[in-house]
Parts: C-alpha cells; sequence; structure tokens
C-alpha cells in the first residue's frame, strides 16, 4: 500500500515537472515574434556578402522575428521605416554586411553606416533611438 501511494506521488511530480517544462519551452519559443529583424549589406569591392545577409534573414525568421533584408541598401533605404512606421535601424536586431573600419561599416559602395552625425555616403548612428 504503502508503495502504491510513493509510485502515485512519484508519478505525479513527473507530470508536473514536464508540464512546467513544456511551458517554459513554449514561452521561450515565441520570445522573438513581436521583435523585428533588418539584414542589410552586401559587400565592399571583391567582396559580396549577399548570401551572408539573405542567410542571416532566414535565421532570424526561422528563430520567430519577422524578418527583413536588403542586398543592395541605399542610404534613404537604411534610413526609411517599415509599413508599421517602425524605422529600419531601430530593429531589435541590426546585422550590416560589408566593409568596416573602427567607427563605419560600408554596406555597398554607395551607403553605410558610422559612429556620429552624417557624413559622405554614410548615416550618423545620432539619427536612431538605438536601445
Amino acid at each position: 500500500m504503502k508503495f502504491k501511494n510513493k509510485m502515485k506521488k512519484y508519478i505525479l511530480v513527473l507530470i508536473i515537472i514536464f508540464f512546467v517544462t513544456l511551458l517554459v519551452l513554449t514561452t521561450n519559443a515565441h520570445a522573438a515574434v513581436n521583435n523585428v529583424a533588418f539584414s542589410a549589406g552586401k559587400g565592399y569591392g571583391d567582396l559580396d556578402a549577399s548570401d551572408m545577409t539573405i542567410e542571416n534573414y532566414s535565421s532570424y525568421a526561422n528563430m520567430g522575428y519577422q524578418s527583413y533584408y536588403s542586398t543592395s541598401p541605399t542610404n534613404s533605404y537604411l534610413l526609411g521605416s517599415f509599413s508599421n512606421g517602425r524605422k529600419r535601424l531601430e530593429s531589435d536586431v541590426v546585422f550590416l554586411t560589408g566593409h568596416g573600419t573602427y567607427d563605419s561599416v560600408s554596406t555597398t559602395g554607395a551607403s553605410g553606416l558610422r559612429i556620429g552625425s552624417n557624413g559622405g555616403r554614410y548615416i550618423g548612428t545620432n539619427n536612431f533611438d538605438w536601445k
């Protein structure tokens, strides 16, 4: 009799652990659903990183992000917004491919991003509210 009671308690504890684990895993799987990821860049000179940009776009989409990409971004496109009004470079995840220095990234020959204010072909990071 004692064995049956212990066994029932043991099974009940296992069922509770199972459902708690299932709840945690389900919650984590949907954590990115309302978040936005933006991947941009082609490369620089002979370097073509278009495949890397598209691969990251797909990876973020598979994780549940609303994912977008551009393999030929211009300054106006990078400065632009999605249809919901959110600025592209204020996405939850921003992935840029291209050529970089200590203070800038060139996403194509015609556009890029740099620390500080605008300059030449570069968009300055001061234009955005990155949290």
